[in-house]
C-alpha cells in the first residue's frame, strides 16, 4: 500500500477574520501529516481582533503568515504562497469554506489510488460551483469531471511543473480554475469530486463589495473562451 503523501495548504484572505476562524476551526479536525497552512493576507486594511487571534493561534494548527502590502486579488494571492509549497499535494481553500473532518485523509487517498488523478476536489453545498454542486449528499466514490471550481482543490503539484498554479491573465479572480483544468485536461490528467466529502460554502466573500465584479467576469469569461472555446466540454 502507498504511503499518504503529505499536504501543504494555501488560504487567501482579506479581512473576514471570523470567516478565517470558522474555516480554520473546521480544517483543525482533520489530521494531518506534516506541511504547512499558508495563510495570505490579501491587503486586509484591519488586523483581528485579539479574541480573534488568540483563537486561531490556540488552533495549533502550522500556520504560515504571508502578507501583500496591497490588495491583489485572488489569484496573485494563491500564487504568491505557492512558491513557498514543497510538499507533494497541495490544498487550495477559500476561507469561506467549511470542510469535513475526513476532508484531507479523503483527497489524499484519492490522489494517492489512481496517478492519473491530478486534482481532486470535495462535493459542494453552493449551486455556483457547478459541477461540485450537490443538493444532498450524493453516491460515494469519485466521480470525473471536465472541470473543478478552487473553492477547495486539492492538486498534485508535479502535474503542474516549475510555473505558477494559476495564469495571472486572470488577476484578480474568476475563469483561473477552470483554465487550470483545462490545462491539466490538455496535459492527460483526470479531475474528480470525492463524492463521500461535501463542504459547506458560503460564497462570494472576497468579490462582494466590489463594483468591477462585473467587469472581472466579462473579461475573464472573454480570456477562457478564446483559449480553451475548441474543447468538446
Amino acid at each position: 500500500m502507498k504511503s499518504a503523501p503529505p499536504m501543504d495548504v494555501i488560504i487567501p484572505f482579506h479581512d473576514r477574520h471570523d470567516l478565517l476562524l470558522r474555516c480554520l476551526e473546521a480544517l483543525s479536525r482533520n489530521a494531518r501529516k506534516r506541511g504547512h497552512v499558508y495563510l495570505v493576507d490579501d491587503g486586509s486594511p484591519h488586523q483581528p481582533h485579539g479574541d480573534t487571534r488568540r483563537a486561531i493561534e490556540d488552533l495549533r494548527l502550522p500556520l504560515r503568515r504571508l502578507t501583500l502590502e496591497r490588495r491583489r486579488g485572488f489569484v496573485d494571492a494563491v500564487n504568491h504562497a505557492w512558491r513557498y509549497c514543497d510538499q507533494p499535494l497541495t490544498l487550495i481553500l477559500n476561507n469561506d469554506v467549511v470542510v469535513m473532518a475526513d476532508l484531507v485523509a479523503g483527497l489524499t487517498a484519492c490522489l494517492t489510488a489512481d496517478e492519473r488523478l491530478v486534482a481532486v476536489a470535495p462535493a459542494s453545498d453552493n449551486p455556483t460551483d457547478l459541477f461540485q454542486y450537490r443538493a444532498t449528499p450524493h453516491a460515494s466514490g469519485l466521480t470525473f469531471v471536465p472541470y473543478l471550481t478552487a473553492m477547495c482543490l486539492a492538486v498534485r503539484r508535479k502535474a503542474i511543473g516549475a510555473g505558477q498554479l494559476f495564469d495571472p491573465v486572470y488577476a484578480p479572480g474568476y475563469f483561473e480554475d477552470f483554465d487550470l483544468s483545462c490545462r491539466l485536461r490538455a496535459d492527460g490528467g483526470k479531475l474528480g469530486v470525492f463524492e463521500d466529502c461535501r463542504v459547506h460554502h458560503t460564497g462570494k466573500a472576497t468579490f462582494r463589495h466590489d463594483r468591477s465584479l462585473s467587469a472581472y467576469l466579462t473579461r475573464n469569461y472573454r480570456t477562457f473562451a478564446a483559449r480553451w472555446g475548441h474543447l468538446a466540454s
